[in-house]
C-alpha cells in the first residue's frame, strides 16, 4: 500500500524559490511531514510519495518542474502524534460528559 501528498507552487518568486529549495536539498516543510506521517499512520501505509510540482518551468528547464521523495514512517514524530490524538479523544469525551450532564 502507498499513498500520495501533491503540492503545487503558486505563482510568485517566494514560492518558486521555496520549491527550489526543496528541489536542491529534499528537505519538506514541517507541516507537510506532519501530514504525511499523520496519513500514513491512519492509513497504516508503509510509505507515502510526496510530489511537489512547478508548471512554471519552460521547455528548457521542463525537468525540473516536479520532485518526487518517497517518506517512510518516522517512529518519534508517530508517537507525538498518537499522544496528541490520545489528548484529544480524551479532552472530547470529557466535553461529552458535560454536556449530558447539564441536559440530565
Amino acid at each position: 500500500m502507498m499513498g500520495l501528498l501533491v503540492r503545487t507552487v503558486k505563482s510568485s518568486i517566494r514560492n518558486q524559490a521555496t520549491y527550489l529549495r526543496f528541489f536542491m536539498d529534499s528537505n519538506i516543510k514541517p507541516e507537510y511531514s506532519t501530514q504525511i506521517q499523520f496519513q500514513m499512520a491512519c492509513t497504516g501505509r508503509k510509505w507515502c510519495d510526496f510530489v511537489s510540482y512547478d508548471p512554471h518551468f519552460t521547455r528548457q528547464s521542463s525537468h525540473l518542474r516536479m520532485r518526487i521523495k518517497r517518506v517512510h514512517p518516522n517512529k518519534k514524530q508517530n508517537e507525538k502524534i498518537n499522544k496528541a490524538v490520545e489528548t484529544f479523544l480524551a479532552e472530547i469525551e470529557e466535553k461529552v460528559k458535560q454536556i449530558l450532564v447539564k441536559a440530565a
